[in-house]
């Protein structure tokens, strides 16, 4: 926990009310129903999907960048003369 007392639980719920207040702006049936709505539904998958794939695509996207930056520009190909200008 930070010093500030805010667990990633509060941060969640911070996130949850903002998103509830941004785009339930108007009473709905589905309010006087148990349970959430398909776009409410549809929203916590997709932020699911994206929590489960974004430390493994980080990951990659860093390999990537480390090869790149490792193999892109050969030496052979570097000159004084050279100044990757047009």
């Amino acid at each position: 926990m930070s010093s500030s007392g805010l667990t990633k639980e509060v941060l969640q719920g911070m996130v949850d009310k903002e998103y509830s207040e941004k785009y339930h702006k108007y009473a709905r049936v589905q309010d006087t129903y148990k349970g959430k709505s398909a776009s409410d539904k549809s929203n916590d998958l997709h932020l699911e999907a994206f929590n489960m794939l974004s430390k493994p695509l980080k990951a990659v996207q860093a390999k990537y960048l480390k090869d790149v930056s490792k193999n892109c520009y050969k030496d052979k190909h570097m000159a004084e003369t050279f100044t990757n200008m047009e």
